[in-house]
């Protein structure tokens, strides 16, 4: 939370908690070397399938980390991370994050978001911009509030529980091992637990959580098998468990 409180992004009055809990599990990575912080957002990108894999090579690439940038001057256009990957030969990659925890979008925050940074000194052609909102569900691009093609195209919506299964690919450094550890134990903790099988998922939760913290992602179930679900669960001691639950997008 360093990093939160040394923006002042700290607010004791409020419980949303929404700007630590990014600084706690995203600080760390100042910390980290430029091929470690590569590794992690390229995992990120392949994760939703903006780049194959074989795409880079960690050693040859920078990666700059900022928190709250101001993108525009005139008004406030902060989104909660901006990385730039860098090549040593050809363009860069823009990668935006915008996450939520229990607050949802203000009108039209993540057009402005891509507009403001599509405009701004950063961008030149030939720059590839991907843009990443990352919130407790799954939203649509109409949710979102997106419409134009490209912005489209280059905005993804991922759960907080579907970050902790992208990190938990990152096995061959140490270091970032420990972190991703981490990271899955601080979601697990506060009910963002990714799906890896009904018994591993319910004994994640202690008794008097299991009914509260638990949400199905639907891009990660078939139709066919959400719907059998939809029908055990009518049936099953596990009733209040939600599906398609997306209030936090509105």
């Amino acid at each position: 939370m360093l990093i939160a409180w040394a923006r002042g992004k700290h607010r004791s009055d409020q419980t949303e908690y929404e700007d630590e809990v990014v600084s706690s599990v995203f600080g760390p990575l100042l910390y980290f070397t430029d091929k470690q912080r590569a590794t992690i957002f390229w995992h990120l990108l392949c994760g939703i399938r903006a780049y194959a894999q074989n795409d880079f090579t960690s050693n040859i690439f920078t990666a700059k980390i900022e928190f709250w940038p101001s993108i525009v001057n005139e008004r406030r256009v902060e989104p909660d991370i901006l990385v730039t990957l860098t090549p040593p030969s050809g363009s860069q990659t823009l990668l935006m994050i915008e996450a939520k925890w229990n607050s949802g979008l203000s009108k039209d925050q993540l057009k402005q978001q891509w507009d403001a940074l599509r405009c701004s000194e950063r961008y030149s052609n030939g720059v590839d911009v991907r843009h990443v909102f990352l919130s407790k569900k799954f939203c649509t691009h109409q949710e979102m509030k997106v419409s134009d093609a490209t912005h489209v195209q280059r905005l993804t919506s991922i759960s907080w529980a579907q970050l902790v299964l992208l990190l938990q690919h990152l096995n061959n450094d140490p270091t970032l091992k420990m972190w991703a550890d981490h990271v899955q134990s601080a979601m697990t903790r506060l009910g963002q637990v990714p799906f890896n099988g009904f018994t591993s998922a319910i004994s994640n939760f202690s008794n008097k959580d299991r009914h509260n913290g638990w949400r199905f992602q639907p891009r990660l179930l078939h139709p066919s098998a959400l719907k059998s679900l939809e029908r055990w669960t009518e049936a099953s001691e596990f009733s209040t468990w939600k599906f398609n639950d997306r209030r936090n997008c509105r």
